[in-house]
């Protein structure tokens, strides 16, 4: 019985925390997919600035990401948010346009692909 016990906690403990690994994952893509949707235009003032706070935000979040996430995403948004801050200092309006967007679509699918459904856990 004892056994039994131990092991529905440890259970518990596994549910307990995939559900906020998930919360926190669609939290952090949600707020990275706003900061990318506020992005100001291609070479308007504060644009750099704006590229630099966006790869702060995910520099600061990505530890906690990177426990359950494709290594293969981690990477392709630091090479995505590297290409963005170059075409935001450099003023390339059609380079930094076209990251800005699919940094976007990255972000809603890392929601989509970390997202909890109750037919995942069982």
């Amino acid at each position: 019985m004892r056994a039994f016990i131990i092991a529905v906690l440890l259970f518990s403990l596994l549910i307990l925390g995939v559900i906020f690994n998930a919360i926190y994952i669609n939290e952090a893509s949600d707020h990275l997919r706003a900061l990318v949707d506020g992005l100001p235009e291609a070479g308007s003032e504060g644009c750099a600035a704006a590229a630099d706070e966006l790869y702060r935000e995910w520099r600061d979040r990505r530890d906690i990401i990177e426990l359950s996430t494709d290594l293969r995403r981690l990477t392709e948004v630091d090479t995505l948010l590297s290409s963005l801050r170059v075409a935001a200092k450099s003023g390339d309006g059609p380079e930094y346009d076209k990251t800005r967007a699919v940094l976007g679509n990255l972000f809603s699918e890392l929601r989509t692909f970390e997202s909890l459904e109750f037919f995942d856990i069982f």
